[in-house]
């Protein structure tokens, strides 16, 4: 917590392109062996947060961090934000670019 009695947190803000993968981290101090820290999104829109730790495109990483796996225009711009114990450690901002993007694979006969 901070002096206010907040949260101390890290914001960030990161602009990614549709389609790419993005690794967001976690500013996390020394956790507890075996602990690990929870991430949800504050959609841009009046929703609820959403919990993201692992499933469909978001994978967890050993860091603590987010995988988002294949970044979705529609559901993945807003605020990613890490917590542990209740207190918000780092928060993402995550914003579109207008580039486009795709993936490109390569397939090698052998």
């Amino acid at each position: 917590m901070n002096a206010d009695g907040g949260d101390f947190a890290v914001y960030k803000w990161t602009s990614v392109i549709p389609g790419m993968a993005v690794h967001l981290n976690c500013s996390s101090v020394c956790l507890p062996i075996g602990e690990t820290v929870e991430w949800s999104l504050l959609p841009n829109h009046s929703g609820p947060p959403v919990n993201v730790t692992s499933g469909g495109d978001y994978v967890a990483s050993v860091d603590n961090g987010l995988v988002i796996v294949n970044v979705n225009a529609n559901e993945d711009v807003g605020t990613f934000q890490c917590t542990y114990g209740g207190h918000v450690l780092t928060q993402h901002r995550i914003s579109i670019s207008g580039a486009a993007y795709s993936k490109l694979f390569i397939v090698l006969a052998a």
